[in-house]
Parts: C-alpha cells; sequence; structure tokens
C-alpha cells in the first residue's frame, strides 16, 4: 500500500504535464476494446429500445408487453426477457466493479470485471451503464486497471492489463488466457514511444453450439511508433529490426495480427453470445441526425462483421450525392 501511494504521488505531480500525443493511427486501449464489444454494446442499446425498461438500484430489466420466442421457448408478456445487474465496491484506493448480462431464460451470457486503483476512483455512471459505455484506459490519476470479460461458468474470454509508473505504461492483452499483444508506452518531455510486442498463441473456445480454434504460430515480433515534438510533429515506424518503415506498413500488420485475427475472433464469440438474448431491430427514431446516426452504425456493424459491404458502399455514395444537393450540412467547427 505504501508503493502504491508513492506512486500515486508521484502521477499526482505529473498530472498536468502534457505528453506528446500520437497519431490517429495508432489504435488506443479503447479503439482495441471497441473493436469487439461494440458488437455486445449495439445489442444492449437495442435491447433498451425494442422493448420495455424497468429500472431499480442495482438493475434494468427488459421485458415485453407480448409474447416473445427467445431460445426455443416463449417468454410471457410482462415476463423478464433479459436483465443487466452492476455492483461496485471501494475499498482504500481501490475500486471493483462487476456487470453481470442475462439473456432469456435467466441463463447468463457475460460477465465483466473491472478493477481499478488511483486517487479519485468514481463508479461507472449509471446512465453510462445503461447504454454499455465506458473507458479502458487509466485516468489520470489512476495506475491500475483489469479489465476482464467471461461467461457464466467463469472462463474467460478477454483479459486486459493496465499498469503505470511515472513516466510509463505498460498494456497487456489476453484472450483465453494467452497474451497476444504488449503496448509498452514510454513518455519523456519531447517524445512518446510506443513499442507493440505481437505474441503467437493457440487456443480452444467452447460452448454449447459454438467451436472457436486458433492457432496464431509466428515468432514473437515488436513494432514501434516514435513522435517527437517540434515546429512539426515527427513520426516514425520502425520494424522489428529497428528499420524505418511506412505507416502502411504499421497498419498492416497490426490489421493482419491483431484485427483481423484475434480481435475478430473475440467479436465473433460476443456475436454467439448475443443469442442469449432476444432478437432486435435497429429502431429509427425521430429527427434528421438520429436517423443518420442509426444509419452509421449500421454500417459500422457492417465493416466490423464484413457483412452486405455493397450497402455500406451504397450508403456512403448516397451520402455524398446529399452533400452535393445539399441535402446533408457540415456544422463542425474547423479544427
Amino acid at each position: 500500500m505504501r508503493k502504491l501511494f508513492l506512486v500515486l504521488l508521484l502521477i499526482s505531480c505529473n498530472a498536468g504535464a502534457e505528453t506528446v500525443p500520437l497519431p490517429p493511427s495508432v489504435s488506443s486501449v479503447d479503439d482495441i476494446v471497441s473493436e469487439f464489444r461494440n458488437i455486445f454494446t449495439t445489442k444492449i442499446n437495442e435491447l433498451g429500445k425494442n422493448f420495455i425498461t424497468l429500472l431499480s438500484d442495482k438493475t434494468i430489466v427488459f421485458t415485453s408487453n407480448t409474447t416473445i420466442r427467445c431460445n426455443g421457448n416463449s417468454i410471457l408478456a410482462g415476463e423478464p426477457l433479459a436483465s443487466m445487474q452492476y455492483n461496485f465496491k471501494k475499498t482504500g484506493a481501490e475500486l471493483n466493479e462487476k456487470a453481470v448480462y442475462t439473456g432469456c431464460n435467466g441463463q447468463i451470457s457475460l460477465v465483466e470485471d473491472v478493477i481499478t486503483r488511483g486517487g479519485k476512483l468514481t463508479p461507472l455512471k449509471y446512465d453510462d451503464f445503461i447504454k454499455g459505455k465506458r473507458t479502458f484506459d487509466l485516468a489520470d490519476d489512476e495506475v491500475y486497471k483489469l479489465y476482464r470479460l467471461s461467461n457464466s461458468d467463469n472462463e474467460e474470454i478477454f483479459k486486459m492489463l493496465i499498469e503505470r509508473n511515472q513516466n510509463s505504461k505498460i498494456v497487456e492483452f489476453y484472450f483465453v488466457g494467452e497474451k497476444f499483444l504488449r503496448m509498452n508506452y514510454d513518455f519523456q518531455e519531447s517524445t512518446t514511444r510506443l513499442t507493440l510486442t505481437y505474441f503467437p498463441f493457440k487456443g480452444k473456445y467452447v460452448r454449447k453450439h459454438g467451436t472457436w480454434s486458433f492457432n496464431r504460430s509466428f515468432d514473437a515480433f515488436t513494432n514501434t511508433v516514435l513522435v517527437t515534438k517540434g515546429a512539426l510533429a515527427q513520426v516514425n515506424y520502425l520494424n522489428t529490426n529497428g528499420e524505418l518503415f511506412s505507416q502502411t506498413d504499421y497498419l498492416s500488420r497490426f490489421d493482419k495480427f491483431i484485427t483481423s485475427s484475434t480481435l475478430s475472433t473475440i467479436r465473433g464469440i460476443l456475436d454467439y453470445h448475443n443469442y442469449y438474448f432476444p432478437e432486435t431491430k435497429i429502431v429509427q427514431t425521430g429527427g434528421a441526425n438520429e436517423r443518420l446516426k442509426e444509419e452509421l452504425r449500421l454500417a459500422f456493424n457492417r465493416l466490423q462483421n464484413n457483412t452486405e459491404l455493397n450497402l455500406v458502399k451504397k450508403l456512403v455514395q448516397d451520402y455524398i450525392d446529399a452533400v452535393e444537393k445539399g441535402l446533408i450540412s457540415d456544422n463542425r467547427p474547423k479544427e
């Protein structure tokens, strides 16, 4: 505990110091988790729009005013179709959060555990929990975070561990207990260096109606992103030999070994777990902005699942045509 206090003191003294930001091409912690978790949070949002939502202190229950067929059973009107439960416990400089997501027939779909250590620890806002929203990176006064996603049998699907010292941060990602990526951040006054280490792994995830086997066989290697502050920020990408290579090469490797492989597999597993919940439909809500948001969300889901890409292309072309006809205007502030 004394060591944690000293680390918190050092971080609080440096909280006002700005770090050199990494370019948008580099996926953040939240970007990586969102790659697979978005398919789950989308389902949560759809539950709230398709069904009656009953709120209590720690639990959200979804019901219907008609009989619903779900997972081979008929759920009578007024009976629970799904639920979300959130609990937390704060002890000293540690916050423990647990969210349990239950589908039809009382079957638990997924469980999320988050353990955070630091200074000003604040539980997840209730409004954010309802929408499935949360951030996974460390806040300025936090030094440790463990995020764990598991099933009803406490089998770990995904885990992320973040630890920060005064000028560094290490993030490790695990899939079914196997480490597949480490991100090592080094923050200096005029530079930020991120070293990514890609790890091989193999394993299997088995459920009643689905099996996922994977064997990522390759030699572990690193890539580095180095940003130097100046009149114009300089960004260098380095391969495993420390040689300069292009942003395209960096992104290609990240996509091949992380996004299109491991994260895509996790996304498929979460899509399976969505079947624990009743079937939902995309609901168009009133207002031009709401309609636009729903269309973009649907297109994003199609891109993530690599399905109906012709419809995504058509939507983008429709937007281009609408802008040219003055039907859509861009009111965002100029950067």
